[in-house]
């Protein structure tokens, strides 16, 4: 608890403090044991009060890879280049290994168009990919790992999109965007759906509603 409060307070020079605190952390966990730890946390780290899920495995992580390979992180300046680093490793190897790239080969869409893509592992390579990241990493290591990477953000938002209702989805957009991109937005879906086909009755179908409404948002 002295290396993590002293971590919080050293800003961008908190690596080392952070280095410290995760080597007693994983001597805890090696002592506790697995199925006990979480308790463990709970009662000596205040777990989910004082020290988050997040930051307790990424400490402990950071310190399973200097374990592994002492200079892992010389050239880090803070626990932000630590994280980026550690995503470059395989932790699950006995020894520190370098995660094999992905390849960007062409993959097809729906609608025909030719886009660059992620190639899917080779059949004799261990696990990768944005799933395997998201199962093996936490919430902080999560965020620099896709924030800078357009292919992943993308796989992340299809992903979240499909599990969400519209009312959620709507609810998202209406307070994450502003007017001219809900526009825009309505207009691509309104081209995506075509006109409006004719009818024999007055009948209003729930689709033909939805195009009404989308062609004329409320000012």
């Amino acid at each position: 608890m002295k290396a993590y409060k002293a971590a919080e307070q050293a800003g961008a020079n908190a690596l080392e403090h952070a280095l410290e605190c995760g080597k007693h952390l994983k001597n805890a966990f090696e002592a506790v044991g697995k199925r006990k730890w979480k308790g463990w946390c709970e009662e000596h780290l205040g777990l989910g009060r004082e020290v988050s899920e997040e930051t307790e495995r990424l400490y402990r992580r950071l310190a399973v890879a200097v374990d592994k390979k002492g200079d892992v992180f010389a050239k880090c300046k803070s626990i932000r280049d630590a994280m980026k680093e550690l995503a470059k490793y395989d932790l699950k190897s006995e020894t520190l290994v370098l995660k094999p790239e992905r390849k960007h080969t062409p993959r097809q869409t729906h609608n025909g168009n030719t886009v660059t893509g992620l190639a899917p592992p080779e059949a004799d390579t261990p696990p990768t990919g944005l799933k395997a990241e998201l199962e093996n990493a936490g919430a902080d290591e999560i965020i620099v790992n896709i924030q800078d990477d357009a292919d992943k953000l993308e796989e992340v938002a299809k992903a979240s999109i499909v599990k969400l209702s519209p009312e959620k989805v709507c609810d998202a957009l209406t307070k994450a965007w502003s007017a001219d991109e809900l526009r825009d937005l309505i207009k691509r879906v309104n081209m995506y759906l075509g006109p409006p086909t004719a009818t024999t009755t007055t009948t209003t179908t729930a689709t033909d509603f939805a195009r009404r409404t989308f062609a004329q948002p409320v000012q």
